[in-house]
This record gives structure tokens, C-alpha cells and sequence, in this order.
């Protein structure tokens, strides 16, 4: 019975110390575990969550002296941007982003075509993106999903074709099982500022402890913030071959990128956007190419191509062709070129914000709780 009455006492004193957050500076600021998880509340109405591979942003408001969290979804499940490549003279080439190989089974439907997955089962992975010429260009071209952590209001979208472009990057943006709202409550003891929430227990940083400890991941999260919302309604995007973005947070200088199109030559034969001062009249820049990942004397312009319809497929209910669209290829040189890719995506992570994550709003994986599964298994091994 005093166990009882000592917990209902403690909650009480827990409960009277809460903090009456109506106003959305009193509860500002960076609330983490440790150095490699955190919550990030803005005085706007937004927040971020981060934490080993992820990064989500979203929405919140105060009811009852909880705080609604929100994770922002992907709009679509899938988009296209295309461009006239002027050295294709038939058909038309795309490349499907990493994200097609880290949540499927994925889909697509060329045309009057049966859907067909874009990979098969056995396939590894571990790409920084996937490309494939056609030797005819599609007309349309439907891309779908089926996993249970999908999230979005509609699995499958269609587009158009019907335009000048012949190279086309192709996005996809899964959600996971564990983007739900959740809920939270700010409390006070013994000097210190907690967020408890569904993710666990967030100790909030005091304001020297920001400007130590902790300013470089808030200037990231501030800096990629920015970015997202500049991008959220673009419908044009700027990028070297190298599909790095003309604008951007660069981690090498620490610096944001001062872009502006007006310092560039747009070459009409190569269809390419040319440095001012590297541009030389009448030379041919079709061939030409950056050296680097970070180099941004030459551009290429994207245009974003919207969805001409959405729809719910059940993709068990129907009849799909076998034969993927990207069949895994074990030739000694694939494998290498593929190792060497792997490795320069890997010296890049970190450099910059990466064009998958600036462009489809979502974030990767929920913060593991780790603890938990190992003790469950630690237990069942006992037994055994």
C-alpha cells in the first residue's frame, strides 16, 4: 500500500511540475539521448526527428498539455523528372533511384504491358541508383507498390509521356509501419527538461549546451529544413551529370551554394547550361561532362512530370509477368563497376544533403529500439 501511495505521489509532483505549453517558445528547443538520437521542436509548429539512419520531419500541436506529433508522408508514392538528352537519337534512357531496392516489391507498366517487378527476389542491392535504355520510348508508364508499411493514400501512379524528353529520373519514396502520429509530454525535474514520448524519454539541452555540443546537428537541421521547403514545389531542378543539385548545403565548406542560372550560357545543340566563364562559343559541349562530384560548370535542367492518374492496384490479385525489369546481372566487371559506385556514394554521404532526401520528403528508417529486441532475445535463448 505505501508503494501505491509513494507512485500516486511522485505522478502528482510529476503531473503539478508540467509545463503549460501553450506557447510555442516555451517548449523550443533540442531534446535528445544522448549524442545519437533527438527531437528538434521549432517555435512554428514543426519539428524533426532524428536518429541512426533517420530524419523526419513533421508537424505538432498542444492539446491537453500533450503535444501532438505528426510525421510529415510523401504526397506520392512515386515521381518522374525528364529532360531532351540530345545525344539519344532513339528511344529513351532512365535511371530508378536507390530507393527502389530498399522496399519492395515495386512494380511497373510500360504501356499496354502487364505490370512486371522492377527486380527480382534474389537481387542485393547496395546501388546508387539503376539505369536502362529503351530501345522504343514508352507512352505511359505506371509505377506500384505492395509492402505493408506503405502509408500512402493511393500505390499506384501513371504518367504521361507524351513530351520532348528522353531521359527520365525516376523516384521513389516508401514510408514505414512506424510513421504514426505519436504523443508527448514536457515535464521538469530536478532542473531538467523532458520530452516523454512513444520514441522514450528526451532530455532537453540547455542553451550552452546547444552552442557546444550540439550546434552542428541544428545548423544541419535548420540548413536541410530550408532546403526541403525550397524544393517542396519545384517543378524544375537543376543538376550536373552526376545527379548532385545545383543548390544546396555543402558539407565540404560548410558553406550554403550561391546558385543562380543567370551566371549560365544555356547551349541550345547540347541542351546543356554552361558556366559564363567556361563558356566558349561555337564549341560542342554534347560530350561534355563534370570531372567531379561537386562541380557545377555544367548543368542539366529536369523538368518535373506530373501524375496523369492515381489508383489503388491489389497487385496479388493480378497477373504479373515474371521477368523483371532490372534483372541482376553477375558479370566480374558489373560487380566491380558496382563496388566502385558503392564506394564514391559512400565517400559522398555526409559531403551533402542527398538528392533522394531533398526530394521526397519522407524519412528512411524509425530510430531502432534496440534494447528491447535484444533483451527479448537474450530470454528466448535462455529458455531454449
Amino acid at each position: 500500500m505505501k508503494n501505491i501511495q509513494t507512485k500516486l505521489c511522485l505522478l502528482i509532483l510529476l503531473v503539478s511540475q508540467t509545463i503549460d505549453a501553450q506557447n510555442f517558445e516555451e517548449i523550443e528547443g533540442s531534446y535528445s539521448q544522448g549524442s545519437t538520437a533527438g527531437i528538434y521542436i521549432y517555435n512554428d509548429g514543426t519539428f524533426a526527428l532524428y536518429g541512426y539512419a533517420t530524419l523526419v520531419f513533421g508537424e505538432y500541436k498542444i492539446e491537453n498539455e500533450e503535444i501532438a506529433f505528426t510525421p510529415d508522408i510523401p504526397k506520392q508514392a512515386f515521381s518522374i523528372m525528364g529532360r531532351k538528352n540530345m545525344k539519344i537519337e532513339n528511344g529513351a534512357n532512365f535511371t530508378f533511384t536507390r530507393k527502389f531496392d530498399d522496399d519492395g516489391p515495386t512494380f511497373i507498366k510500360i504501356d499496354e504491358a502487364n505490370f512486371q517487378p522492377l527486380f527480382d527476389e534474389s537481387n542485393e542491392g547496395g546501388r546508387p541508383n539503376y539505369t536502362i535504355d529503351f530501345a522504343k520510348k514508352p507512352k505511359t508508364i505506371s509505377l506500384g507498390l505492395q509492402t505493408p508499411n506503405n502509408k500512402h493514400i493511393y500505390n499506384t501512379n501513371t504518367f504521361s509521356l507524351d513530351n520532348e524528353y528522353n531521359e527520365f529520373l525516376v523516384f521513389y519514396y516508401p514510408t514505414n509501419s512506424a510513421q504514426k502520429p505519436f504523443r508527448g509530454q514536457i515535464s521538469t525535474k530536478e532542473g531538467d527538461t523532458a520530452l516523454v514520448c512513444g520514441w522514450g524519454t528526451f532530455i532537453k539541452a540547455k542553451v550552452e549546451e546547444e552552442e557546444s555540443g550540439e550546434d552542428e546537428m541544428i545548423r544541419f537541421l535548420n540548413q536541410y529544413k530550408k532546403e526541403r521547403q525550397n524544393n517542396k514545389d519545384a517543378k524544375e531542378v537543376y543538376l550536373n551529370d552526376q545527379l548532385k543539385t545545383a543548390n544546396g548545403y555543402n558539407y565540404l565548406s560548410e558553406q550554403e551554394n550561391i546558385f543562380d542560372i543567370t551566371n549560365y550560357v544555356f547551349d541550345e545543340k547540347s541542351n546543356k547550361y554552361i558556366h559564363k566563364d567556361l563558356y566558349q562559343k561555337g564549341k560542342n559541349y554534347r560530350n561534355a561532362v563534370v570531372n567531379d562530384y561537386h562541380d557545377e560548370d555544367i548543368l542539366l535542367k529536369y523538368q518535373v512530370i506530373e501524375t496523369s492518374s492515381v489508383s489503388n492496384t491489389k497487385y496479388n490479385e493480378l497477373k504479373i509477368l515474371k521477368k523483371p525489369l532490372l534483372p541482376n546481372e553477375v558479370s566480374e566487371k558489373r560487380k566491380e563497376k558496382e563496388e566502385e559506385e558503392l564506394e564514391q556514394a559512400n565517400e559522398r554521404l555526409g559531403e551533402e544533403i542527398q538528392l533522394d532526401l531533398l526530394y521526397e520528403q519522407t524519412y528512411i528508417e524509425p530510430i531502432p529500439e534496440a534494447d528491447k529486441t535484444k533483451k527479448k532475445k537474450e530470454k528466448k535463448k535462455k529458455k531454449e
